[in-house]
């Protein structure tokens, strides 16, 4: 995937949310105004061609000042679908939140 793909879809208005990730959103606090920002500004940081579903990544954003937030999303037949969405955890990410520690 590529962030103009993301950024593209969304701005369209082409993307949705998961019933998982509305679940997970519910439980982290997550609203989805910071999903559609984060789509729109995040930087990819892995990339998943051979998913499940079709091609996914995962992207890095700030969703107020100094609070990153990862999305897992992916894209299917021209859509845009969020699978997830967490505030990584900085005991199992470096200090950009860009790399994995190996725990």
């Amino acid at each position: 995937m590529q962030e103009e793909t993301i950024r593209t879809l969304c701005a369209a208005g082409n993307w949705l949310i998961s019933a998982h990730a509305r679940k997970r959103m519910i439980q982290r606090g997550i609203t989805t105004a910071e999903i559609e920002r984060a789509l729109m500004t995040g930087k990819i940081i892995e990339d998943y061609p051979e998913a499940y579903y079709g091609p996914a990544c995962l992207l890095l954003a700030l969703s107020s000042p100094g609070t990153p937030l990862h999305i897992v999303c992916g894209e299917n037949g021209g859509s845009l679908f969020v699978i997830t969405a967490y505030r990584p955890n900085p005991e199992k990410w470096d200090a950009s939140f860009r790399k994995r520690r190996n725990v």
